[in-house]
């Protein structure tokens, strides 16, 4: 094992139907079953998931009260 990635076989692409899933599912299910209050969600990534932060935070704005995004990766097609 060489310990690299081969990133051409991941599949991606999905981040706003993954957005969508956190919109219907995950959220309504979280604050249902601990005690979680919208005033207080916070969405945390770093990398690419704080590239997902920013999509979050452009298409989405009110889903989060708080964002963290540290070291977003914003590049396009290797550039």
């Amino acid at each position: 094992m060489d310990g690299s990635l081969n990133w051409v076989k991941f599949e991606t692409g999905e981040a706003l139907n993954y957005l969508t899933f956190i919109e219907s599912e995950v959220i309504p299910f979280v604050e249902t079953h601990y005690r979680a209050t919208p005033n207080h969600r916070t969405l945390a990534g770093q990398s690419l998931g704080g590239s997902f932060g920013v999509l979050a935070l452009l298409t989405k704005p009110q889903l989060f009260e708080n964002y963290i995004l540290t070291s977003p990766s914003l590049w396009i097609h290797d550039r």
